[in-house]
């Protein structure tokens, strides 16, 4: 098993968006979330990434996964350069091993000036940096 959420319940607010909720994930599985606008479909995401805590339940990881997610509208650093914004949540060892990797990967996705501000930067070219940012990390 790579991941399993056992009996996890989800407020939003006093909103309960998920009840005593199962969920297994065995290294194969293809899985896909759907439901309607404001179901708790990101939130369960961001739970099971460990980016937000559930009200209860438990969730389980093998040691060897770990979950990245791309949100929908990740925050930017607008003063921040292409390459700054891919690293900015990891420390600067990190980025020390990666950056041939990351400066790859921008290149691939269409975003060869590393230097150029996100704030100058598209909407689409915006997605694409924080997507950078998501596989950077083996996940």
């Amino acid at each position: 098993m790579l991941l399993s959420a056992e009996h996890l319940s989800i407020n939003f607010g006093s909103r309960q968006l998920l009840e005593d909720v199962n969920f297994y994930l065995n290294e194969g599985d293809k899985v896909g979330v759907i439901g309607i606008n404001g179901t708790g479909k990101s939130t369960f995401l961001k739970v099971l990434a460990g980016k937000l805590e559930a009200d209860a339940g438990t969730i389980s990881r093998n040691p060897n996964v770990q979950v990245s997610l791309l949100e929908q509208n990740p925050p930017m650093e607008d003063d921040a350069t292409v390459l700054e914004q891919v690293f900015l949540h990891f420390p600067k060892e990190f980025r020390e091993l990666n950056e041939y990797e990351a400066k790859s990967m921008l290149n691939k996705l269409g975003l060869p000036d590393y230097e150029q501000k996100v704030g100058t930067l598209s909407g689409g070219q915006r997605k694409r940096v924080a997507l950078a940012a998501a596989l950077i990390h083996p996940a």
